[in-house]
C-alpha cells in the first residue's frame, strides 16, 4: 500500500516537471519527507526526482541563474537521459583519469548543457562508490581564504595536517594556526612549517583556555574573504578549498559550504563501517534553509566542522564560538549561520576526520562528564535561539509544528515557542510558561485561545525532562 502510494505520489511530480512547477515539486518533496522519516522507503525514481529538484534549485540561488538544458525540454525521460549520461561520464573520467573524458565534460558545461551544481550533485554517485575525480573547472577570481587551525598537544598529527593545506590546489591562503598552550612539541613544528612557508601565521597563547577561545582567537586575526576550519588531527584532501570557493563565489546568499567526511582512527584507518552506517554520521543530504533548521533541532548535527568554509562576512555578524560551549560549539555556531543563509554540503569526502579508538582523548566522547555538559549545553542553545528567533521566521520554520498557524500576535508567538520548547523536552520550557503566566492578559489568552490553563501547566511540569536524574538515585 506505501510503495501504490509513493509511485502516485512520484507520477504526480513528474507531471510538475513537464508543466515547469518547481516550487510546487519542493513543496512536496518536503512533505513526503515526513513520511521518509517514518517509514522505510527505498524508490529509484523517487530519489531521481530529488536529485532533479536539488540541481534546479542550486541552480536558481547560482549567481549565473542559468539551468541544464535538460530542464528547458520539460520532459523527465530526458532529464534522467541527461542525467544518467552524466553520471556515465563522471565515472568513465574517474576511471581513465584527466583525458578525453574531462575535455567532453568541459565542452558540456561551455556549451550550456549542464551546470556546475550539476556536475557537483552526481559527483554524489561517484563518492557513493569510493571513486573521486578533480573536476574541470577552477575558480576565476582567487578571493584570500583565511585557515584557521587551532593546536593543543597535537604533535603525532599536526604535521600531517599541515601538510594537507599547505598542499591545496587552492593557494591564496593566510593560515592561522593558534597554539592553545601546548605542552608537547607542537609549537616546534609550527615554527618549523611557519619557516618553510610565508602564508603560515602562528599565534602562541600563554594560557590553555580551550577551542573556543583559541577559535574566536584565529576568526579575529582572519582577514579573508572565507574562513576555513580543520582540526589539528584531521587531514584535507588536496582540492577541497577549490570545490568549495567555486561552489560559495557562484552561490553569494549561501554562508557555508560543508563536504562529507570519512572518520578515520589514529592509525589512519576508516572506522566508518564501526558506526553502522556504510556512509558515515557526516554524509548527509541537501536540505534548504527551513529544513535544515528542524534537521538540526529534532534529529543531529551531521555537519564535520572541519569541513567548514564560511563566508566571514556571516561570521562576522553572526560572532564566533560562545565561549561557555565545549561539547557543542559548532551545532550552536551552525544554527546562527543558517540565519545569514542557507547552508552547502559538497557530497564528496575531502576531509579525513580523525576518531580515536581511545575515548578519552576525544573532547566529545561518551563519558558521563561529556555527556552531561551535552545535555546542559543543546537545552540553553536551542532555547536561545528560539527565544531570539524572529516571529516571522519562526512562524515559517515551524510553521508545521504550531498548535494554531492561524494566530500571527507577537503574544501567539512567544506562546507557540513555549509550547514547541515543551514538545521537544527542553526544560526552559518552565521558564519561558513561568514568564507568561505571570501576566493577566496573557493567562487569559492562553485559556480563551489554547484552553491552555494554569491546571494544565501544573500537569505539564510533572512531566519528567532530561535533568530530572535525580530521581533516578534517589
Amino acid at each position: 500500500m506505501m510503495n501504490e502510494m509513493i509511485n502516485e505520489i512520484c507520477g504526480l511530480m513528474v507531471q510538475l516537471i513537464r508543466f515547469n512547477r518547481y516550487d510546487e515539486l519542493q513543496q512536496t518533496l518536503e512533505e513526503i519527507q515526513e513520511i521518509e522519516e517514518t517509514q522505510e522507503i527505498q524508490n529509484e525514481t523517487l530519489n531521481e526526482i530529488r536529485e532533479a529538484a536539488e540541481i534546479y534549485r542550486t541552480e536558481s540561488e547560482s549567481s549565473t541563474g542559468a539551468h541544464s538544458a535538460w530542464f528547458d525540454e520539460h520532459s523527465w525521460e530526458q532529464i534522467q537521459l541527461e542525467y544518467g549520461r552524466l553520471c556515465s561520464l563522471l565515472f568513465e573520467s574517474a576511471e581513465a583519469g584527466e583525458g578525453g573524458q574531462a575535455e567532453i565534460l568541459r565542452a558540456k558545461i561551455a556549451s550550456g548543457r549542464v551546470t556546475h551544481d550539476a556536475v557537483r550533485k552526481a559527483m554524489c554517485r561517484l563518492t557513493l562508490q569510493e571513486r573521486t575525480l578533480a573536476l574541470p573547472w577552477s575558480v576565476p577570481e582567487k578571493p584570500l581564504v583565511s585557515v584557521v587551525i587551532c593546536v593543543y598537544n597535537g604533535e603525532a598529527f599536526v604535521r600531517d595536517t599541515l601538510e594537507s593545506i599547505v598542499g591545496q590546489t587552492y593557494r591564496n591562503m593566510e593560515i592561522i594556526v593558534i597554539d592553545d598552550a601546548s605542552s608537547d612539541g607542537s609549537r616546534e613544528i609550527i615554527k618549523e612549517y611557519a619557516r618553510k612557508d610565508e602564508r603560515i601565521v602562528p599565534v602562541f597563547l600563554e594560557k590553555n583556555l580551550n577551542i573556543c577561545n583559541a577559535g574566536n582567537v584565529g576568526f579575529e586575526r582572519a582577514t579573508g574573504k572565507y574562513a576555513a576550519l580543520i582540526g589539528h588531527d584531521d587531514i584535507w584532501r588536496k582540492d577541497k578549498l577549490e570545490k568549495q570557493i567555486s561552489f560559495l563565489e557562484e552561490h553569494p546568499t549561501y554562508s557555508v559550504c560543508f563536504s562529507w567526511a570519512e572518520i578515520i582512527d589514529e592509525n589512519g584507518e576508516s572506522i566508518n563501517k564501526k558506526y553502522g552506517m556504510p556512509r558515515g554520521p557526516f554524509c548527509c543530504e541537501n536540505l534548504n534553509g527551513k529544513d535544515w533548521t528542524r534537521r538540526m533541532f529534532f534529529k543531529q548535527n551531521e555537519l564535520c566542522a572541519s569541513s567548514a568554509c564560511i563566508r566571514r562576512e556571516c561570521l562576522e555578524r553572526t560572532g564566533g564560538y560562545r565561549y561557555a560551549l565545549v561539547q557543542l560549539q559548532d551545532y550552536d555556531l551552525w544554527l546562527r549561520l543558517l540565519l545569514e543563509g542557507n547552508i552547502y554540503v559538497l557530497q564528496e569526502k575531502l576531509v579525513f576526520y580523525r576518531k580515536f579508538t581511545d575515548t578519552e582523548r576525544n573532547l566529545s566522547a561518551g563519558t558521563e562528564e561529556a555527556s552531561v555538559r551535552g545535555w546542559h549545553e543543546i537545552q540553553w542553545i536551542q532555547y536561545n535561539y528560539i527565544y531570539k528567533m524572529a516571529d516571522e521566521k519562526f512562524r515559517f520554520v515551524f510553521g508545521k509544528d504550531l498548535k494554531k498557524p492561524e494566530l500571527v500576535t507577537c503574544t501567539a508567538t512567544m506562546c507557540e515557542k513555549a509550547f514547541l520548547l515543551c514538545q521537544i523536552k527542553n526544560c526552559f520550557a518552565v521558564k519561558l510558561f513561568v514568564e507568561l503566566l505571570e501576566d493577566s492578559e496573557t493567562r487569559e489568552f492562553l485559556e480563551k485561545e489554547y484552553q491552555f490553563t494554569l491546571q494544565d501547566f501544573y500537569k505539564m511540569n510533572a512531566q519528567r525532562m532530561p535533568f530530572d536524574t535525580a530521581l533516578d538515585i534517589t
